[in-house]
């Protein structure tokens, strides 16, 4: 008896709710699994994707350079036998039209991107992200077998209609569709806690297809170009098959499934037309709280609008300059890293899709100066081969002193704050 009172006085000394230290473990058990654990085969397959996406263009336009460069070298000298040991390939005939033939393609490439952009974006709001994706894969195979086929048929084929190859671009959008569809996949099953760090994590599977093309066209090259260049196209083709393997994300919301029977009843045009209205609603707003709520964010995409500008375009240059003067260059993409961490998870996904908006807009204009900084380098000869580096100078220095004369302790205080109200 003693012992059963004991027992029912300390039952009722118990709080009546669970005390909030053992809820919040339980909670904290509840919600703190590991989202690269829990998501780690879609994650997985969207890193793999990223290194296709990246590894094919940067073998592809390698090759795809040398392989114009002895077409042009064959058209304005006729007996030409070997094209990448004649000097004359280097002379500035060739070299003035090669860099004005892949800077506007460079140039050409982008336009797609920028128009397709936000209709691809409703449609992989209303049919999902994996057929979008899959599409803008399916374009970046079209566009490499298209320029093989220009470049296979010199003779039928002017190389100047390279140019209108990236129309093909219309089938998906372009590689930067992809990319985005990817991130979009990982926003859909990340947590916003966690969001920031896994797009670094995603960003630098690009990275890795950089560093690793160039080693393999070293060992591919010497066997022929239309073998390597066939590889590399092979290897986009296996990142198509990666995005097959890539499940569905989209999902409908709690407060949408009342709504699914009426919306099921309506047209497709209402559909989008609805669709389209409430996300340029939620992308003005969300830019308006962005560039005008924040002025080092505003200041920041404002840099890397400068710094990145013209990035493949002068890539392109450099591979020529490196012809002539043997040198190289690299640029290091962790202001985009930095960028993520001072939006917070909240505005990542808007501020990045701003930035490659900004970026692609103002290659179109940087690429034809770029292009003839270049000619006129090579036309005056010298010292002057340089003078495209020189106008690159110019467009980096901007970006250079905001990154330098900007301060970030307002943004380690909002993390802070931020950091705390995740918490509460």
């Amino acid at each position: 008896m003693p012992t059963s009172g004991h027992s029912s006085s300390e039952e009722e000394l118990e709080p009546f709710l669970p005390s909030q230290r053992r809820s919040s473990q339980k909670h904290g058990d509840a919600s703190g699994v590991n989202p690269l654990r829990q998501h780690l085969p879609l994650l997985a397959l969207g890193y793999v994707s990223f290194i296709f996406l990246k590894l094919h263009p940067g073998m592809f336009n390698t090759i795809l350079s040398q392989i114009v460069e002895g077409i042009l070298c064959r058209q304005y000298h006729g007996d030409v036998t070997d094209p990448t040991s004649d000097p004359r390939c280097k002379d500035e005939s060739v070299q003035g039209e090669l860099s004005l033939l892949l800077s506007m393609v460079a140039t050409f490439q982008l336009i797609p991107g920028v128009l397709f952009s936000i209709p691809y974006g409703l449609a992989a709001d209303v049919y999902g992200r994996k057929p979008i994706l899959i599409l803008a894969t399916v374009g970046c195979v079209l566009y490499g077998s298209a320029n093989l086929a220009i470049c296979w048929f010199p003779d039928i084929f002017p190389l100047r209609l390279l140019w209108a190859v990236p129309m093909v671009f219309i089938v998906g959008g372009g590689p930067l569709i992809a990319v985005s569809m990817v991130y979009a996949m990982a926003s859909d099953v990340v947590p916003e806690s966690h969001r920031s760090s896994i797009f670094v994590i995603l960003s630098t599977g690009l990275v890795v297809g950089t560093l690793v093309s160039g080693p393999i066209n070293y060992y591919l090259i010497p066997t022929g170009e239309w073998r390597a260049i066939s590889i590399s196209l092979g290897f986009q083709v296996l990142g198509l098959f990666t995005t097959f393997l890539i499940p569905e994300t989209l999902t409908i919301k709690d407060q949408q499934r009342d709504a699914d029977s009426r919306r099921s009843r309506t047209s497709l045009t209402s559909k989008i037309r609805s669709r389209s209205q409430q996300l340029m609603t939620k992308s003005f707003r969300s830019m308006r709280d962005i560039f005008w709520g924040d002025t080092t964010v505003s200041l920041f995409v404002l840099s890397l609008l400068f710094i990145d500008v013209g990035e493949d375009i002068a890539s392109i240059i450099t591979k020529q300059y490196a012809a002539k003067r043997f040198v190289n260059f690299c640029l290091n993409p962790a202001l985009r890293s930095l960028l993520l961490a001072m939006t917070h998870n909240a505005g990542a996904g808007a501020v990045l899709s701003a930035v490659e908006v900004l970026n692609a807009l103002s290659a179109v204009v940087a690429g034809p100066v770029m292009a003839g900084a270049f000619r006129l380098g090579m036309l005056w000869g010298g010292k002057w081969l340089g003078l495209h580096w020189f106008v690159g100078m110019l467009i980096l220095l901007p970006g250079a002193i905001i990154v330098v004369f900007m301060r970030f302790g307002d943004v380690d205080r909002k993390a802070g704050i931020t950091g705390d109200e995740d918490e509460t």
